[in-house]
């Protein structure tokens, strides 16, 4: 896999979040990106239940890219692992000990397009049955490294689709991968910084 950068697509002024998503994979295809097929991500959260409201939260994410893997993170961050799909069923006979946050799973279900050494993904996140942000994914295939000049690659394309919203940060985790070849973690930790982003401004 190439390097990935994930960040909210802000919805146009007036229009609902559904609505502005189809108004931006219209974009996409405009600009020349062709459509792959639909993909998933799914975030749960737990916690104990026997501690403080600010005690360590341990998250879940789920993607259809790895159907039969689960991304679990400590905070955003904290230590991580990967575990298979049974992890879900363990949590759950640790009931005593982590249990699922009132409100703390949040789904992304969206489109892939294919737009030249790109792979780009538009999700719309949906928190219990309310649609409430948009998620934009592009991952540059051919970059192995999270360089400066990878970077450079990738902001362009942000800039060329999203314009005045385009980020202008590179994301933290970023920092450590100057050696390191670019990881799928690395993309999870990204989607859990934007839904813990998303969680404050839906409560």
């Amino acid at each position: 896999m190439g390097v990935t950068y994930v960040c909210e697509w802000k919805p146009q002024e007036g229009k609902t979040v559904q609505e502005s998503s189809e108004k931006y994979s219209a974009l996409l295809e405009m600009l020349g990106a062709e459509k792959m097929g639909n993909f998933t991500l799914e975030c749960e959260s737990f916690h104990n239940p026997m501690t403080t409201p600010t005690a360590k939260t341990l998250h879940m994410i789920s993607c259809s890219d790895y159907p039969a893997s689960r991304f679990v993170q400590f905070e955003p961050d904290g230590p991580a692992i990967i575990s298979d799909a049974k992890m879900a069923q363990f949590l759950k006979r640790l009931s005593l000990v982590w249990q699922a946050k009132k409100g703390g799973k949040l789904e992304v279900k969206g489109q892939s397009f294919h737009f030249e050494d790109y792979h780009l993904k538009l999700g719309v996140v949906t928190h219990s049955t309310s649609s409430v942000a948009i998620t934009f994914e592009v991952e540059y295939r051919p970059c192995m490294y999270a360089t400066k000049d990878c970077w450079s690659v990738i902001s362009n394309i942000l800039q060329t689709a999203m314009k005045e919203q385009a980020p202008t940060t590179q994301p933290l985790n970023w920092a450590n991968n100057w050696t390191d070849g670019y990881t799928y973690e690395m993309t999870a930790n990204q989607y859990l910084q934007l839904f813990i982003k998303i969680r404050h401004t839906v409560r």
